[in-house]
């Protein structure tokens, strides 16, 4: 007969304990047919915080003037076409850029711009690109490309300390 000696005690893997129950908010009283109320047990729950007070109802056009009296009040870039030449299609163009500020009107020094040509029948490409003067202005010469076909427009892009401004010109 072969021995059988005891085995030792396998570790066995515990789960860990169900979390508690949640308490369940007790039903509203309820009435019984001779008209009587019976109580039932205070619910365990905290009670509920208290409702924000509804926004007040606004119109959009009330929305919008919001809006922009706030744009209003801040500083904003603003880029203007001062003088042109030859804006067109195969020509030599002339342009004078000036950037400001919205607000204080005051020239806006280093603002970087280039002009971009778009089309539908050719790659965006970049005419001409500059940094305004402590004026605010940029003189830019440069060639417009001759297109047999399609439509193109120039976009005039500045960018500075105080945001972004673009002009768009149908060829």
């Amino acid at each position: 007969m072969i021995p059988v000696t005891p085995e030792a005690p396998a570790a066995v893997a515990t789960a860990p304990p169900p979390p508690p129950p949640v308490p369940v908010a007790a039903p509203p009283a309820a009435r019984v047919d001779s008209g009587e109320t019976l109580a039932r047990a205070a619910s365990p729950l905290p009670p509920l915080p208290p409702r924000p007070a509804p926004a007040p109802d606004r119109t959009l056009d009330q929305v919008i003037l919001e809006y922009l009296t706030n744009e209003a009040d801040q500083e904003q870039l603003v880029l203007l076409l001062e003088e042109e030449s030859n804006l067109g299609l195969g020509k030599r163009a002339e342009l004078l850029l000036r950037a400001s500020s919205s607000k204080s009107g005051h020239p806006v020094t280093g603002a970087q711009v280039s002009v971009r040509m778009i089309s539908t029948v050719s790659e965006p490409r970049v005419l001409a690109a500059g940094r305004t003067d402590e004026r605010g202005l940029l003189p830019l010469a440069f060639e417009v490309p001759q297109l047999g076909r399609g439509t193109s427009a120039l976009i005039i892009t500045a960018v500075s300390a105080i945001g972004r401004a673009e002009l768009k010109h149908l060829l």
